[in-house]
């Protein structure tokens, strides 16, 4: 009785552990079952910190850590960006790590610790100017200069090219002569590549309105501009000294500065030769050199000046204003030779640089086109005219009938040199006469007595319209070879010319391709011949204009190939059927081991319960 007691003990026990470890099988095998508890990193549960713990904590790692290393040529402003994690002020160091002669140190402050970044600037053209260190643009709303100071640096003198370094820090030093980060609240490091410049690679020539106001930020990004090489005398006339570069020096340029003034001393020179058709005349030369006098030299003086410059947008490239005719030997009408010159004992470049363009100054024009003659009676009526004084120039028109109307309007010379006047004639009838006028806004600016102006007589007629029928003659069907051909008409029945695209596709080939001018009720005929030999129906085309008509030409005559009859229903279940008997669902399989262990633990209860069992029996 002891030995069975015993025994059913132990299976008692075993079928126990049996049962746990069925349960945790299964809990293991469900992936809806997850581990609740705390988050852990290495091993270690993660803590929330109190509020005032983070506070505290935000305030001691706070930190000013560079994006990235920093680069320009000699002469640049070269951007420095910072990123701030828990800080609100904060220092950055410019150090020449090789001579040890150079530092740089300015501080910062922002609007609170919600500022993550920000581009502290350093102007390498004038590195001991108080004002070197500055924000970005971008910035200043958020970030502000607090202390600067500045090493033993040579007055007037570009930083020299070189590898230098930058330590951004939390805290300053000012027991040293020159302060410097303290040691110890220092929070990163990184270098600043400052390069030789480069020498300015062409000069190109410009031009805008001649009443453009050149040297306010504003109305200079309001001015047109535009690339050419012939100026209408009066217009301003703009020199651009492409990858000039030295944005440092640029910064400090409001508009209006002049280049003699500024860059004189750096033996930087503008210079105009005349060009002159016979080998027996001399050529006149002028020079933004003041040195220069007349007629003794030979050489006139003329003022370039500079554009006024946002130095956000600056691109590295230099815009001047030629003064050409504001001397007292303006510029005439004719070609001359533009040349930019920097001398080789300039700080500028290490050697010397000439670069030459040309330009041609030429009357002013402006006249209206021949359409002005007749001019539609609607709302919308244009008149439209053409000159060569610069785009962006406003014209102010007028249209006067006499005991009828006096209108005005006006419009603004384009890019190619038309200008177009919008007026409502609809309330007047056709074939009333009256004057058309048209003149610059600034025409005195041009000449003294204001002669640039046209006018011309027109005549009001009625609407002008192009309206476009398409007629396609062509059979419906024909016998296979024999001939056919499609007849196309296209008519103009408006009244106003017209020039058309005409096109036609046969059989996926395009036969013509081609553009007429229509006049008033004038036609255009042409036939194409139809090939059909090949027994197959044939699609046609035709389109003029907007309008367009196609059809399919039927062929007929030829025995067509029957298919075969298949029942593509019957097909498709037959296939299905056969993917079915070989498809197995896999969440089917995936019950079957939904719970591992749970086998192996049944067979030793049972292998248990047999032993048992057999005990039993033999007792």
């Amino acid at each position: 009785m002891k030995g069975r007691a015993a025994f059913l003990t132990v299976i008692l026990v075993l079928i126990g552990l049996t049962t746990v470890a069925v349960v945790a099988g299964s809990a293991a095998a469900d992936p809806g079952h997850e581990r609740v508890g705390p988050e852990t990193d290495g091993g270690l549960p993660s803590l929330d910190l109190a509020d005032g713990a983070a506070e505290s904590n935000a305030t001691e790692n706070a930190s000013i850590e560079f994006v990235e290393d920093a680069s320009g040529e000699s002469g640049d402003v070269i951007d420095v960006p910072i990123s701030l994690e828990h800080a609100d002020a904060g220092y950055v160091q410019l150090v020449d790590y090789d001579g040890g002669q150079f530092k740089a140190v300015t501080g910062f402050e922002t609007d609170g610790n919600s500022v993550g970044e920000a581009i502290l600037q350093f102007n390498t053209y004038a590195p001991a100017d108080e004002a070197s260190w500055n924000v970005h643009g971008d910035y200043e709303d958020d970030v502000s200069l607090t202390e600067t100071r500045y090493a033993t640096a040579p007055a007037d003198e570009r930083l020299a090219a070189d590898e230098y370094g930058m330590v951004a820090g939390l805290q300053l030093d000012d027991t040293y002569e020159t302060p410097v980060i303290e040691s110890g609240y220092d929070t990163d490091t990184s270098t600043v590549t400052v390069d030789e410049p480069t020498p300015p690679t062409n000069i190109t020539t410009s031009i805008a309105p001649i009443d453009a106001d050149l040297e306010g930020k504003d109305e200079y990004r309001d001015a047109t501009i535009t690339n050419r090489s012939a100026v209408a005398a009066g217009d301003s006339l703009l020199v651009t000294v492409e990858d000039f570069g030295y944005s440092g020096l640029v910064r400090e340029f409001d508009g209006g500065e002049s280049l003699d003034e500024e860059l004189g001393g750096e033996m930087v020179e503008l210079t105009i030769v005349e060009q002159v058709g016979w080998w027996y005349v001399e050529s006149r030369v002028w020079s933004t050199d003041s040195d220069v006098s007349a007629p003794d030299d030979d050489v006139y003086h003329v003022d370039a000046t500079v554009v006024s410059t946002d130095y956000e947008r600056y691109d590295g490239d230099l815009m001047l204003e030629l003064e050409y005719d504001d001397t007292e030997h303006p510029l005439d009408v004719g070609g001359y030779d533009l040349q930019y010159a920097v001398d080789e004992n300039s700080s500028l470049v290490d050697n010397e640089v000439e670069l030459e363009t040309e330009f041609e100054v030429v009357e002013p024009t402006l006249e209206w086109t021949e359409d002005a003659k007749a001019v539609s009676n609607d709302a919308n009526a244009t008149v439209t005219g053409t000159t060569n004084i610069a785009p962006g120039s406003s014209i102010t028109t007028s249209a006067r009938a006499a005991d009828a109307f006096t209108a005005a309007a006006d419009a603004v010379v384009e890019a190619d040199g038309s200008f177009t006047a919008g007026y409502d004639f609809s309330e007047y009838e056709h074939g009333l006469e009256f004057e058309l006028q048209a003149y610059p806004d600034a025409q005195t600016a041009y000449e003294a007595d204001g002669a640039l102006m046209d006018e011309v007589s027109s005549v009001l007629a009625s609407v002008l319209s192009a309206s476009i029928d398409l007629d396609v003659d062509a059979p419906a069907e024909v016998e296979a070879g024999d001939a056919a051909s499609l007849g196309v008409t296209v008519e103009n029945e408006g009244n106003e010319s017209v020039d058309v695209d005409i096109t036609v596709v046969i059989d996926d080939e395009e036969v013509e391709d081609t553009t007429v001018s229509l006049e008033a009720g004038e036609r255009w005929l042409d036939r194409f011949v139809v090939d059909t030999d090949g027994g197959s129906d044939v699609e046609w085309l035709v389109a003029a204009g907007d309008v367009s008509d196609s059809d399919t030409l039927q062929i007929v005559g030829e025995d067509d190939d029957e298919p075969l009859d298949v029942d593509a229903d019957e097909a498709t279940e037959a296939d299905t059927a056969d993917v079915d008997d070989e498809w197995s669902d896999p969440a089917e399989d995936e019950d079957e081991d939904e719970m591992p262990g749970f086998g192996a633990a049944v067979a030793v209860l049972a292998l248990l319960v047999t032993a048992g069992a057999a005990l039993f029996g033999r007792s």
